[in-house]
């Protein structure tokens, strides 16, 4: 194991990869673990995502990462809050379409982890605490996310230019029709459980 000072002068000069702080930002899906088991055989009862901030309204926060844990019930099981959290996602990263959209599928579909690598999206990061427990997480219980060109965030600033590789990479040239983004982080009422991740 290797200690390096570095340019330290004191301990608390070494901050190593600190989250962003509360705020609402642009952000990029860089890895999905829905493996659902700990390195030790244990069972993990949430779907990891690294996200990392690419814009949003707090300056100086670009590049930092988090993690988010989308958890699921008890004993493993895909609840209502999971799917919702997970189909509010999907929908805000362009990878199930809203009732009405011509690519909807009544019932919904199974996504892979890895589909939603890559994947972009705009998110209202909030500090939580619960008794002596304290941590940062997506507002309103996971379900205060968007995509980037919901009106609902028109006033969040968002990397362009990573936007323009993001969807030319998914074969898009302009943005995709708007997606149902109900007001205030609620989730559309045909979205609770149509997705099995």
């Amino acid at each position: 194991m290797k200690a390096n000072a570095g340019e330290a002068t004191r301990p608390e000069d070494i901050q190593g990869h600190p989250a962003p702080v509360a705020g609402k930002y642009h952000l990029q899906i860089k890895a999905c673990n829905d493996s659902r088991v700990k390195k030790d055989g244990s069972p993990l009862h949430s779907t990891i995502f690294q996200l990392e901030v690419l814009d949003g309204n707090v300056p100086g926060q670009v590049g930092k990462e988090m993690p988010w844990f989308v958890r699921l019930g008890e004993n493993g099981e895909e609840t209502d809050e999971y799917c919702g959290q997970i189909s509010r996602l999907a929908m805000a990263t362009g990878l199930i379409a809203p009732k009405g959209h011509p690519n909807y599928i009544p019932g919904g579909r199974e996504i892979t982890a890895d589909e939603f690598d890559g994947q972009q999206f705009v998110a209202s990061w909030e500090d939580w605490s619960s008794g002596a427990k304290k941590g940062q997480q997506i507002g309103n219980r996971g379900l205060a996310t968007w995509s980037v060109d919901s009106p609902e965030v028109a006033d969040v600033p968002k990397n362009q230019a990573a936007i323009k590789l993001w969807r030319e990479a998914m074969g898009q040239t302009a943005p995709p029709p708007p997606a149902n983004n109900p007001p205030n982080g609620q989730p559309p009422a045909d979205s609770q459980g149509d997705l099995l991740l």
